[in-house]
């Protein structure tokens, strides 16, 4: 597994967008992964957070993947997407990426933060497809996360959910 680390320039136009659009901000994510098959049902194995450093407030993004990214494609054709260089501390690389080796055993409690947009899909009569609909009730959210843990092999302890940050046209709204 592979975390990698890219401090975004909030000035930046295409930033801005990504910021207000969480699909634009997944697009961009996956031209990192040019050999993945994203049209397969199988699961990607890419996950990513958007955060605000807590000193600076400069959006950063946090990204987990199976593969070694590759995010040349930035520091090239996106000259201004992240923050350059001459802002950030010395020895901060921008983007940073390192592999991750978890030994995971079994009984190990683990504590982790998501942002989700948990939906059910329900049929629609006389469609082949059925629609998907938000869950906004918070019991109907934690039934949802305790049934997608149990499906990975895993079991929810303790749930604190939170509608803090929603995300309503942009990614941060602070309540």
């Amino acid at each position: 597994m592979f975390l990698s680390r890219l401090i975004l320039n909030p000035r930046s136009r295409q930033v801005q967008r990504e910021l207000a659009d969480p699909y634009e901000m997944h697009r961009t994510i996956c031209r990192a992964f040019p050999d993945a098959n994203f049209k397969e049902n199988e699961s990607s194995g890419i996950l990513f957070r958007m955060d605000l450093h807590p000193k600076t407030g400069a959006p950063t993004l946090l990204v987990q993947s199976r593969q070694r990214p590759d995010w040349s494609f930035l520091l090239t054709g996106r000259k201004d997407y992240l923050v350059k260089e001459a802002f950030l501390p010395p020895g901060v690389e921008n983007p940073a990426c390192k592999e991750m080796i978890l030994h995971l055993r079994e009984g190990q409690a683990l504590a982790f933060r998501i942002r989700a947009n948990p939906t059910v899909k329900k049929d629609r009569e006389g469609k082949k497809q059925g629609r998907r609909v938000g869950l906004v009730c918070e019991e109907d959210q934690h039934n949802w996360l305790k049934r997608k843990l149990e499906s990975a092999g895993a079991a929810l302890i303790s749930v604190n959910i939170s509608n803090k940050d929603m995300a309503c046209g942009k990614l941060f709204i602070e309540r």
